[in-house]
């Protein structure tokens, strides 16, 4: 056993399956290094089925998801689909895998679309956009959230007016 393998077994509190070791992900290789300080938030998402990465134990952090990829999470950590039996979005098709839950999240208020009406699933997620979405789904649980302050951001003035109160929210 190698010195740095017998202090990370020193250090590691067990479970009956994996050996947690801090700032390593149990499930994706690729969450060391520059994304270690998320490894154990990404490793809770995972238990909780909310993410599955990307196959072969890589979870590619460093890469932008779609806005249908984030509804598809914000729909296993809400269960919205299960509610719903059917409906239709403008973009989305019936086959799609994230279909149920992109219709779900628009029949609950979370994601209304552009102005034609369009979901645009494969478009990459904004940071701003990904906000308003947790904060509408926030908004149908008891959860009651307050407002903060977004002038500590470098990009604040980037932030679009429809997505202000959202960003405010979580901030707070």
């Amino acid at each position: 056993v190698s010195a740095i393998t017998a202090a990370y077994a020193l250090s590691a509190n067990t479970t009956e399956t994996y050996a947690y070791l801090p700032e390593h992900s149990v499930y994706f290789y690729d969450t060391a290094g520059e994304y270690a300080w998320a490894s154990s938030e990404v490793d809770t998402l995972a238990v909780a089925g909310v993410i599955k990465g990307g196959g072969t134990h890589l979870f590619y952090p460093g890469n932008a998801i779609t806005r249908a990829d984030f509804i598809v999470m914000l729909d296993r950590a809400y269960g919205m689909s299960e509610a719903l039996d059917n409906g239709s979005f403008v973009g989305v098709p019936s086959s799609a895998y994230y279909s149920k839950a992109v219709i779900a999240a628009k029949a609950f208020g979370i994601a209304a679309g552009t102005a034609t009406g369009e979901f645009q699933p494969q478009q990459s997620m904004t940071r701003q956009d990904a906000m308003v979405f947790l904060k509408r789904t926030i908004d149908r649980t008891a959860l009651k959230l307050g407002t903060g302050s977004v002038s500590s951001f470098s990009d604040a003035s980037r932030i679009s007016n429809y997505a202000k109160p959202s960003v405010s929210a979580l901030v707070g």
